[in-house]
């Protein structure tokens, strides 16, 4: 819908300008994960490197050996925490030395576990997030909005909300999807349409 591409390209000005953090706040439902995979795309064709991450009840050990593995870096799952840190941080500063930008996508950061959350929060911290080279994004709801910890709350540059989508809307957005499926047919009542905008 106009929201979505609008908000994709508010996204994507944060990683444009560099700036250190973006939050991308909406309804479950309204499209966040699908905007976060778009992006992942568009910034990976401008040769930044990508990693995005689900982060839905995910483990701090588990987001660092899966962030490097985005990342081109291998499976180091067996690992300690403090070796997989320790890579990754590293990375993070070879990549701001030589000036190659990387953007860090983590969906689903509220519900995480809390471990996990501090983990995003301490990578905000790093050198080479705070010298414009490296981008992390976060989503959530707004019911949720609180779990997310306030230190990476204040690292926001740019908080974006995505609205629910209308009657209208959602009608086009069904039929975008339909003529992608393969069909210009109607499959839906109206009753129905009006059902799904509710949900």
């Amino acid at each position: 819908s106009p929201m979505h591409a609008e908000t994709l390209s508010r996204l994507y000005y944060v990683i444009e300008q560099r700036q250190k953090c973006g939050l991308l706040c909406g309804e479950e439902g309204t499209g966040k994960s699908l905007l976060f995979q778009v992006l992942a795309r568009q910034a990976k064709r401008s040769q930044r490197q990508v990693a995005l991450i689900d982060a839905f009840g995910m483990e701090s050990d588990e987001l660092l050996w899966k962030t490097l593995g985005e990342l081109g870096l291998g499976n180091h799952s067996g690992r300690s925490r403090g070796e997989q840190w320790r890579l990754l941080s590293d990375h993070l500063h070879g990549a701001t030395s030589a000036h190659q930008q990387i953007v860090l996508l983590f969906d689903h950061v509220a519900q995480a576990t809390p471990e996990c959350r501090t983990m995003i929060e301490r990578l905000l911290h790093l050198p080479a997030c705070t010298k414009g080279w490296v981008t992390v994004m976060v989503s959530c709801s707004p019911l949720r909005l609180k779990e997310v910890p306030e230190g990476i709350r204040t690292q926001v540059d740019l908080k974006i909300t995505l609205d629910p989508l209308d009657a209208y809307h959602t009608s086009e957005y069904v039929k975008h999807a339909l003529q992608q499926a393969g069909t210009d047919q109607s499959l839906f009542s109206v009753a129905t349409m009006h059902h799904m905008q509710e949900q």
